[in-house]
């Protein structure tokens, strides 16, 4: 009997240990409170970098998009490679959030939330410790501006949500002055936290000065042209962070380079960007990895330059602070002209009724071409061929870039063009075996030749 009991005892103790030892968190995790307890200055940077790829397009692969230009896509001043949907009106909201390029997901906002409610338990420096959380209230409000840019009205969460928070969870939508008053407010929370720009590729306190210049005057503008109250409060706000990051102190400019021939180009082609004076906040260049910045490709010269890149309401646009009122004046007097061009996709102005290149002469009110005053006869496809070399005079023009303006569809047969340009060139060349006026660019396009 006394054996039985022994024996019943140490099951018995068996089956308690064995209880103890399945109930214990597994090895491989750590529980969000004891990591923030012990987590120092290398493990909150270890947790920001995970949104740098997951909010600022480009970071994640090894050659990515910019997304300050990723912005511009839906505007006039990008000409994509795809029809705009937005200016088209064909913008149509998704129906699950699993959809693809579904912007209704809020792992990145709970995941902010999950630090800003933890890290004060690190043992860092408060400085340290805020800095880290300047960088989190960052992306949260990028996560935010994106949000109510495509969908309006938003849940606001400030708590890191669980399966239990289901009236949390599954609550209505809150109004978009509420999430973006609280948007405007976490903003200037990371400004006061964050330090001057020290490493271009980490978030400074002169990115939450840019992105909240940039989120002020999309909402004040909102605000303002859909009767909303409180727009001038967040046009005054995109105001005072653009003034306050154009200070002397941050030490801002426009890049100059070498020359101002080259200074653009450079921009885009430097390994470092720390002592770069106009640059806010950069993605690293590592040719090891082959980690860079596709923006270029996007802005390319070469034979697809005129079917994808910079269109010339961005160059009209572009207007820097200070600027005079003469040359105000001036772009607005660009605009009024180029908005007179002729209906042909000639693209010429109207108000410049003769062009002239060596013993070339056209007239754009006539319609008639002369080759050294006399008067020759020419195709309508042939006129509109000659019209834009004559435009875009020294420039190289791609054969896509023709085919679209003259027939209006992309092409990749060339054929039909090639026959044109020949019979243009029989016409006013002086010598058709040895042409001077049209050049032929093999493999890219066709150039007219500035005569002095």
């Amino acid at each position: 009997m006394k054996k039985i009991i022994i024996l019943g005892l140490g099951v018995a103790a068996f089956f308690m240990q064995g209880c103890d030892f399945l109930d214990r968190t597994p090895e491989d995790i750590i529980e969000t409170g004891k990591f923030f307890e012990s987590a120092n200055a290398n493990a909150l940077e270890q947790y920001c970098n995970d949104f740098y790829p997951k909010l600022i397009n480009g970071h994640g692969a090894p050659k990515g998009y910019n997304s300050m230009l990723e912005d511009d896509w839906n505007s006039d001043n990008i000409l994509p490679w795809e029809k705009n949907d937005v200016s088209f009106g064909h913008q149509i909201a998704v129906k699950n959030a699993s959809d693809e390029g579904s912007d209704w997901k809020w792992e990145n906002i709970r995941a902010c939330n999950e630090f800003l409610m933890n890290y004060e338990k690190s043992p860092e420096t408060e400085i340290v410790k805020q800095q880290y959380a300047g960088e989190i209230l960052f992306f949260k409000c990028m996560d935010y501006f994106n949000k109510v840019r495509k969908y309006g009205d938003l849940p606001w969460y400030d708590t890191a949500l669980t399966p239990s928070d289901t009236e949390e969870l599954y609550k209505g939508r809150d109004s978009r002055i509420l999430v973006m008053d609280n948007v405007l407010r976490d903003i200037n929370q990371a400004i006061a936290w964050l330090p001057k720009k020290t490493k271009v590729y980490r978030v400074s306190k002169d990115a939450a000065l840019a992105l909240k210049a940039r989120i002020c005057l999309f909402e004040g503008t909102y605000r303002r042209y859909h009767n909303i109250e409180n727009d001038t409060k967040f046009l005054q706000a995109a105001y005072d962070a653009a003034g306050e990051l154009m200070k002397s102190e941050y030490g801002y400019k426009l890049y100059e380079g070498t020359s101002p021939a080259t200074a653009y180009h450079e921009l885009f082609i430097q390994d470092n960007y720390n002592t770069n004076t106009e640059v806010i906040l950069s993605k690293e260049y590592d040719p090891k990895v082959d980690k860079g910045n596709n923006v270029t490709r996007q802005l390319r010269l070469g034979e697809m330059a005129q079917m994808m890149g910079m269109s010339k309401d961005c160059a009209d646009d572009y207007l820097t602070k200070l600027f005079s009122t003469d040359e105000l004046l001036a772009r607005l007097r660009v605009s009024l002209r180029r908005a007179k061009f002729s209906g042909n996709n000639q693209n010429l102005l109207t108000e410049v009724t003769t062009f002239t290149n060596g013993w070339l002469k056209i007239n754009y009110l006539s319609k008639c071409v002369f080759v050294n005053e006399k008067e020759i006869h020419l195709t309508p496809i042939e006129y509109k061929l000659l019209c834009l070399l004559a435009e875009n005079l020294d420039r190289v023009m791609t054969y896509n870039y023709l085919v679209k303006e003259i027939w209006g569809y992309y092409e990749e047969d060339f054929s039909a063009l090639r026959v044109f340009a020949n019979t243009l060139r029989k016409k006013i060349e002086l010598d058709s075996n040895y042409p001077k006026l049209i050049q032929t660019h093999i493999g890219v396009g066709y150039r007219m030749i500035k005569i002095d």
